[in-house]
């Protein structure tokens, strides 16, 4: 939960929030006991609901708190309430030493003053044995008075609680163990070669950091760098420091206390900081060509001489250097593993985008920048999508301006990310700014960008994959379907190539789809395999997929464009859901992993009523794969879609409690919805890829009754009479809404088309209106229009909505806007009218994003809500840093 202004936590008053990341969120706020301002620092939800992790930390915390010293923030107190756990932290103005560094190299005048006092903050801790473990310039804080504060003093371990030190490390910033809470991927640059293979840690890993920064601030650059982590871990485990980037007039002392600070075997490292502070406190011999050792002025000649010598040295060191790099690395960097925490208030959706996104919306998906440096995963932002990045040389995860959609992926240059969202596929600079509009896509269900600034994209419910220039325009056909096959989805470019892989599913299970591969120059796709969805090309040579919540790869020789093996399981535990394809995983091009953990998604859901205030009371039936619960004209029985494998149609007998099973073929029935007589449930029906409309006695006897063929799957909202029937119908830019007549004269004609994207329709009992969602403000919103027309229509929700449905009574209506149930007071005379929304009860009941309500009304009022019975949501994301040399070693 978090906290907003105003709000009040024990005797502190939240004046604003200033921070957050994986180790908690920050806010200012008023000790109104000691009138001064604050630092809170939440720490996360599941940690502090942790009573064992909690003790460790309350311990390590009285330690830390014991510091004072002037140049170290200090811990004030603890507090607790409501569930919520925070540190009291000294408020330290001023910008950090990181911010001072972004301008540029600072004067030995102005960098070896904030060193003497990063160094005497070290000392005071290593005194107490406190370590501080992830010293680097964005936690050195400096004030107007150039005062220094180094912040989070042993947060580390105190968040990390006590750790194996034999094969994890004790840092934040990268850890050996991808599966604890608060253990995130930081910045490599600052790591001790010691953390990063897992080793103990002690105070000379401090001093290793300390050195780092030192660097930094005399030159404006890392000490250890490159393209993405597994670069900069390499060269931390192998390499030195280019040591000739140091400023000529650098002190002989200060470039020995770093050669002796970056010593990569810590047993030749400086033993303790004090000695540090010697080193810098020595006289500033050789500061300037214009001085001699002892004192005198050099004449002209002499600084010639020296001069000469300087750049001498200064070639002989790029030279070395040059002849270093061009070598091979003496061993490979190892596979690492590491957790991105994620903020409560930013969690990961998974499936299809919810109600939150509405009829249209896009799959929830992830993405990692071609370099490795970025991580887009699509999360909750109150009753919206919206698009989250998190830097892996960083700690926070931030909302990206103005991506409120899903399904992202990169730019090749990892400078923008393009993305789903209001029926449009869209592009956003990865550093901020606004949107810009590539074109139409009802629907979102993966992307990729070429070198040539080509884009491939799913962007229709059924059908093939598009071709549009990133720069903009109508988009083009790309793949047609091949016979047995309802839609293609997830393309990715061949690296190097113009072949796109993709996966080509038929029906709504894709775990059983095939990966297809096309060029951009070629008319027709060819199946490579079958039984998989979101497929990758790994550079190993291996195609990677996902299936049933687990990652294989499979052997493929890319100039010849055929499998060359038997695929295997590399990762298990990834969280996929084969209703949409979709998988969570993302693979950059030099091989770190990113993925959500879980598995199959679970769609087990039970049964609840719920009234008007939220309170709930089980429906007598046991926990089943339920969907789209339908409430019989007698309020006495459900017709309910329940999905494990297959989707078939159920009847529900409340008072008895008891299930009978109506479809019973192998493929998809669902979308039910009850005759006006209650005798008969008509569903929709999709079996070897084609859909139809069928009825079935409710008591399951007798035969099916096919009352008419489609193009493409529909939602039912309701029978108007006996032989008139409300539907959706998919198209190439999205969903129309239609009215189908059924019997000897049966008809199947338009009742509303838009540019826009219209479902979660609902027809009245009366069978004279119909409520439905629309994205045309550029999010949902619910619209109520005449049936069978003509007349006007009228937005009946304010802040966004979906999933309408109407009371018995034809008085109300309701819809969900995110968690909340709203309820509308309407009157339905000549003229529709709406009062203004309020809102019932909230709640995290299930939903679906796929065309019609997942809950119903009964006749006296109550909801019939789905409770869903899978885990709370994700709190964090698994990284593997130089995967490739893990599934290398799977491949042999």
């Amino acid at each position: 939960m978090a906290l907003t202004p105003g709000t009040r936590f024990g005797a502190y008053e939240v004046t604003a929030q200033i921070g957050a990341g994986g180790m908690g969120e920050v806010y200012r706020a008023r000790d109104t006991t000691l009138n001064r301002d604050v630092a809170l620092k939440v720490l996360p939800e599941l940690f502090a609901l942790d009573p064992d992790r909690l003790a460790r930390f309350k311990r390590e915390a009285q330690v830390l708190a014991s510091l004072n010293h002037p140049n170290i923030a200090a811990i004030y107190g603890f507090e607790g309430t409501e569930g919520l756990q925070a540190l009291v932290l000294e408020l330290v103005e001023g910008p950090t030493l990181a911010d001072r560094i972004a301008q540029g190299p600072m004067p030995l005048d102005e960098a070896l003053p904030i060193a003497k006092q990063i160094a005497d903050a070290l000392e005071a801790a290593h005194e107490r044995g406190i370590v501080h473990r992830d010293l680097k310039p964005a936690n050195i804080k400096v004030r107007d008075d150039r005062t220094v504060k180094v912040l989070d003093f042993g947060l580390a371990k105190a968040l990390e609680g006590d750790v194996a030190a034999a094969n994890i490390s004790q840092s934040p910033t990268l850890s050996v163990a991808a599966t604890r809470l608060g253990v995130i991927l930081g910045t490599a640059a600052y790591m001790s070669p010691e953390q990063a293979r897992g080793k103990p840690v002690d105070k000379r890993t401090d001093i290793w950091a300390f050195g780092c920064v030192l660097y930094e601030m005399l030159t404006g650059k890392h000490a250890f760098d490159g393209d993405d982590v597994t670069d900069v871990l390499s060269r931390v485990l192998q390499r030195d420091p280019d040591f000739n980037a140091l400023p000529a007039a650098t002190p002989r002392a200060v470039r020995k206390l770093l050669g002796r600070c970056l010593q990569k075997d810590p047993r030749s490292r400086l033993r303790d900081i004090g000695d540090a502070k010697a080193e810098l406190d020595e006289p500033v011999e050789d500061a300037s060509l214009q001085v001699l050792a002892g004192g005198t002025r050099m004449s002209r000649r002499q600084k010639v001489l020296v001069g000469a010598l300087l750049l001498v040295s200064a070639l002989a060191g790029s030279l070395a250097t040059w002849w270093t790099m061009r070598q091979p690395l003496a061993q490979p960097v190892g596979v690492l593993h590491a957790s991105i925490a994620l903020p409560a208030t930013a969690s990961p959706l998974t499936a299809i985008a919810p109600a939150i996104g509405g009829s249209g919306s896009s799959a929830a998906a992830m993405a990692i920048s071609p370099q490795g440096t970025h991580v887009v995963y699509t999360g909750r932002a109150g009753n919206r999508m919206q698009l989250y990045m998190r830097s892996l040389d960083g700690r926070d995860v931030v909302p990206i301006d103005g991506a409120a959609g899903g399904s992202p992926f990169f730019s090749p240059d990892g400078q923008w990310v393009a993305f789903f969202a209001d029926g449009k596929l869209k592009r956003v600079p990865v550093e901020g700014g606004a949107p810009l509009t590539i074109c139409d896509a009802a629907f979102g269900f993966g992307g990729a960008w070429s070198d040539d600034g080509t884009i491939v994209f799913a962007g229709v419910l059924q059908g093939g994959l598009s071709r549009v220039s990133v720069t903009g325009g109508p988009p083009q056909p790309f793949t047609t379907l091949a016979e047995g096959e309802t839609a293609h989805r997830w393309p990715a470019f061949v690296p190097g190539t113009r072949d796109v892989v993709f996966a080509a599913g038929s029906g709504f299970n894709w775990d059983a789809g095939r990966v297809a591969i096309q060029s951009l120059d070629a008319a027709e796709h060819r199946v490579l395999f079958e039984g998989g969805t979101n497929p990758r090309y790994a550079s190993t040579g291996h195609i990677l997929f996902a299936r049933a919540g687990s990652l294989f790869a499979v052997p493929f020789d890319a100039a010849r464009r055929v499998t060359v093996g038997d695929p295997r399981v590399v990762l298990q535990g990834v969280s996929t859901f084969g209703l949409a394809g979709t998988a969570q995983y993302a693979v950059s091009t030099g091989g770190t992993l990113v993925y959500l953990p879980g598995g199959v998604e679970d769609v087990r859901r039970s049964l609840v009523w719920v009234d008007r205030r939220g309170r709930e009371q089980p429906v007598s039936v046991a926990v089943r794969g339920f969907e789209n619960p339908r409430i019989a004209p007698d309020g006495e029985r459900i017709a309910v879609t329940i999905r494990e494998g297959d989707a078939d149609v159920w009847v529900v007998d409340i008072g008895r409690g008891t299930l009978t099973r109506i479809t019973h073929e192998d493929g998809e029935d669902h979308s039910a919805v009850w005759t006006p007589d209650g005798r008969r449930v008509t569903y929709s029906s999709t079996r070897a890829d084609r859909s139809r409309v069928r009825q079935k006695s409710a008591d399951g006897s007798g035969s099916e009754e096919e009352l008419f063929v489609t193009d493409s799957h529909r939602h039912l909202g309701g029978w108007a009479d006996g032989s008139t029937l409300l539907t959706d119908a998919s198209t190439p830019n999205g969903s129309d809404l239609r009215t189908v007549t059924v019997g000897e004269k049966g008809s199947d004609t338009l009742y509303l088309e838009t540019t826009f994207n219209e479902g979660n329709l609902r027809l009245s009992t009366d069978a004279r209106w119909v409520a439905y969602t629309s994205n045309q403000s550029g999010r949902p919103e619910v619209y109520v229009q005449a049936f069978p027309g003509p007349g006007g229509r009228s937005q009946v929700s304010t802040d966004g909505g979906t999933e309408p449905v109407w009371a018995r009574s034809g008085r109300e209506l309701f819809y969900r806007e995110g968690d909340k149930m709203m309820a509308v007071a309407v009157e339905s005379g000549p003229a529709f009218k709406a009062a203004a929304p309020r809102a019932l009860f909230e709640g995290r009941y299930a939903t679906l994003g796929w065309g019609e309500a997942n809950y119903d009304v009964s006749p006296d009022g109550r909801f019939l809500m789905l409770r869903s019975e899978a885990q709370p949501p994700a709190t964090e994301l698994h990284l593997v840093v130089n995967w490739f040399a893990e599934l290398q070693r799977a491949g042999r």
